[in-house]
């Protein structure tokens, strides 16, 4: 068994293939069941190269489900740990690599540190766009903060 069929068939078991499109959920069922490609491709009438595609985007779909599901369960975790959430450190946060650094260059160190600096003294730093904003924001709603707005004065952009 392919570690695709092992992937696809662990997430049947668990019920939530209800969360694909019926023509994923054909598809990865067929996979699991070690059916080959071309006997899908011919049941449904498309090209083999077209099931792999489908296989491919299920599997990410899969394990974007798998991650978020991770993620929430670490950070209940640290809820139930931590009764000051300012405090938890970023290492402890399910954040890109990317982000991760960039915050590191504003001196951000714990998430309470986020929440100092305000939306507008994230948005000055390096590498720290809208997206990364939005995922910053969604962290913090997890753990039941509201990211202030900041002002312009505190982001240092102001030249008066």
């Amino acid at each position: 068994m392919s570690k695709q069929s092992k992937l696809f068939a662990s997430f049947i078991a668990t019920g939530k293939g209800n969360l694909l499109t019926p023509r994923e959920r054909h598809v990865i069922t067929q996979i699991a069941e070690g059916v080959h490609f071309d006997v899908i491709a011919e049941s449904i009438q498309v090209t083999r190269e077209r099931i792999r595609q489908i296989a491919c985007k299920a599997a990410r779909h899969v394990q974007r489900i798998q991650r978020e599901e991770e993620s929430a369960k670490r950070i209940a975790d640290l809820k139930a740990v931590s009764s000051f959430p300012l405090e938890i450190p970023l290492d402890d946060l399910d954040f890109p690599i990317r982000l991760y650094y960039s915050l590191l260059n504003l001196r951000v160190e714990k998430l309470g540190d986020i929440v100092k600096l305000g939306r507008l003294g994230l948005l000055r730093g390096r590498g720290i766009g809208h997206v990364y904003m939005r995922r910053i924001e969604d962290t913090l709603i997890r753990f039941g903060i509201e990211l202030p707005l900041g002002t312009i004065e505190e982001s240092g952009q102001c030249k008066d």
